[in-house]
């Protein structure tokens, strides 16, 4: 795992859900790499996507990844 989508997942269980929007403007990266690095994320079962664009959440998928971040 990069170290962007790591900073990712940490974020994320922070504040335990999140939008695209949300990590756009706290890593100041472009949005499309916001999507790339949130599919890469989903796609490895670290993160789950909830909903359908406007409105998607991004969540950490269970608990014992939260305890090993």
């Amino acid at each position: 795992m990069t170290t962007t989508k790591q900073e990712i997942v940490k974020y994320i269980k922070k504040k335990e859900k999140v939008t695209p929007i949300d990590i756009f403007y706290v890593f100041s990266i472009s949005r499309q790499m916001v999507h790339r690095h949130l599919k890469a994320l989903v796609e490895e079962k670290v993160i789950q996507k909830k909903g359908t664009p406007p409105k998607v959440f991004y969540f950490i998928k269970n608990k014992e990844i939260q305890k090993e971040l």
